[in-house]
């Protein structure tokens, strides 16, 4: 199937964007750049489908389905992790409310749903925004509430 020059341009931009989409969406984890990621993936599938009036033969419809499911299962994935880590943060921060001083380690055992690198990520992302304190307490850390005041 012979496409025109026109065409061709608009099917290597669409390949670019799904690409640099599905690299972004891979390393994306704070909300405002999940945020970019979904407007993204959804300026793709405007730009597919609008695409999809284009003359493609079989091998180029299948390649772009194949793109556009990876593109959305990555959304979903996305999605789901916000999910996690929102329960995460709130979970975290029932349990050092209710007990200052509370030891990193002992948030692991508090929460067995959540996997351990979850909690150290959003012990690390509490700490670096000033929602908790950390003191050294031999191999692990004893957290505590924002000071106020």
């Amino acid at each position: 199937m012979i496409t025109t020059p026109e065409q061709k341009s608009l099917l290597a931009e669409l390949e670019d964007e799904a690409n640099h989409l599905t690299k972004k969406a891979e390393r994306h984890e704070r909300r405002k750049q999940f945020l970019e990621a979904a407007q993204y993936y959804k300026e793709t599938l405007y730009r597919v489908r609008n695409a999809a009036s284009l003359p493609l033969n079989k091998k180029q419809t299948k390649d772009y389905e194949r793109r556009i499911a990876r593109v959305i299962e990555l959304h979903n994935q996305m999605i789901y992790k916000a999910r996690e880590r929102r329960d995460a943060r709130h979970m975290v921060r029932g349990v050092v409310m209710r007990e200052p001083g509370v030891l990193q380690t002992e948030l692991y055992r508090r929460m067995p749903q959540q996997p351990p690198e979850m909690v150290r990520e959003v012990v690390a992302w509490a700490v670096g925004e000033g929602r908790l304190r950390r003191r050294k307490e031999g191999r692990t850390y004893a957290l505590y509430p924002r000071a106020t005041g």
